[in-house]
């Protein structure tokens, strides 16, 4: 006969004398996460939750139920013919308790989850909940299972270890022994032949060609005679240095060194006015400016509108109810958040006519700026 089915007829010996003609009922028991072991009436029914206790007398019973740190116990009321459903409440108690092994063999390690058990045979302290068990033996095969340790109780677990077949154990196969190692020959040295050597050293130095091209007894072919060189005609030059450009007046001398005197301040002034500064394309950085501006002042204007939307929207409920606090909303908290939103979108509008007036007034090729130290800071000069 199974265990279920003699604690049910213990239950009902022990309690229930008069349960085949008493009336009786069912429990729907409802439990999430903690299949454990439901106990009525303080003895255990041999059910895991959720499950169905059927042919429970009518009346009132205790329920019951341990699994790992969840506990939890309701009181329930059974009705005649009809199935009671409770969901029975559990909470986490935390907590530890005792794990007994039964049946190690000699020499057994135990691991539980994944730590070492260092003397097992006394009896293992965990925390509550689900933990894996592993043991391992020489001679029986590796051991694993699961176990349920529940707050502040001793939870027995059997070992049953299967000894291990060592007919088909694989075996290692012996080492191979090292060959000695062979002496190496030394390397020997191209065998070459004396004749070989000589038509390499042959090679190394080619025979001169015979001089004269075709062959040795022919003669040279003569060398063409080099004509003498002209010689310059000093006549030219010296009608060259009777030009015309050189018989000036000695006053158009003083006045070339005048120019060239001018020329020369206009060069050292335009090096002293760019002194610590230089070209800049003012209209791009002044437009930019205002640009930048102009989108500064709509996004500011731009965050006030939806609280100033929606304070208005509240001035409007209250004027429409009636209130009289209506007034001293709008001018507390609507108006202030319109002058806000109304002065960002203004400064954009600014910022940006200021844009349009800048590009189309500064001219477009890039200028030179200026600065220019004072005794009280530095003046900035742009030279179009």
């Amino acid at each position: 006969m199974e265990v279920a089915a003699v604690r049910a007829l213990i239950l009902g010996l022990a309690l229930f004398p008069s349960a085949a003609w008493a009336a009786t009922g069912s429990v729907d028991v409802k439990v999430s996460n903690a299949p454990g072991e439901i106990v009525l009436d303080g003895i255990p029914t041999g059910l895991k939750a959720p499950a169905v206790l059927s042919d429970v007398p009518v009346g009132s019973h205790q329920l019951e139920l341990e699994y790992g740190c969840m506990v939890g116990s309701a009181t329930v009321t059974v009705v005649e013919g009809q199935a009671t459903v409770i969901d029975l409440p559990l909470q986490n108690v935390g907590g530890t308790g005792m794990l007994r092994l039964k049946g190690l063999p000699g020499g057994a390690e135990v691991v539980v989850d994944g730590a070492v058990v260092a003397r097992p045979e006394e009896g293992v302290t965990l925390r509550c909940g689900v933990r894996t068990v592993e043991v391992e033996a020489p001679g029986y095969e590796p051991f694993t299972s699961k176990v349920i340790v529940t707050s502040a109780k001793r939870v027995n677990l059997d070992v049953v270890m299967s000894a291990a077949d060592i007919s088909t154990a694989p075996t290692k196969p012996p080492p191979r022994p090292a060959e000695p190692d062979e002496p190496d020959e030394p390397m020997s040295e191209p065998d070459a032949g004396d004749d070989e050597l000589d038509e390499l050293d042959g090679l190394d130095e080619p025979d001169e060609p015979p001089r004269g091209g075709r062959g040795g007894d022919e003669d040279e072919p003569e060398e063409p005679e080099e004509e003498p060189a002209e010689e310059p005609d000093f006549e030219d030059y010296e009608e060259d240095d009777e030009d015309e450009d050189f018989d000036r007046d000695p006053d158009d001398f003083e006045d070339d060194e005048d120019i060239d005197e001018y020329s020369r301040d206009s060069f050292d002034n335009s090096d002293d006015d760019r002194e610590g500064g230089g070209n800049a394309p003012v209209r791009a950085i002044v437009v930019t400016a205002f640009g930048a501006g102009a989108v500064g002042g709509v996004i500011y204007g731009a965050s006030w509108g939806p609280s100033y939307r929606q304070e208005l929207a509240n001035y409007e409920a209250l004027v429409a109810a009636g209130a009289s606090q209506a007034q001293a909303w709008k001018n507390d908290v609507v108006d202030p958040l319109r002058q806000k939103m109304v002065a960002g979108y203004a400064l954009g509008g600014v910022a940006a006519g200021a844009a349009v007036i800048s590009y189309l007034v500064i001219p477009a090729r890039d200028s030179d700026v200026i600065i220019t130290p004072t005794h009280n800071g530095g003046m900035v000069t742009v030279r179009f």
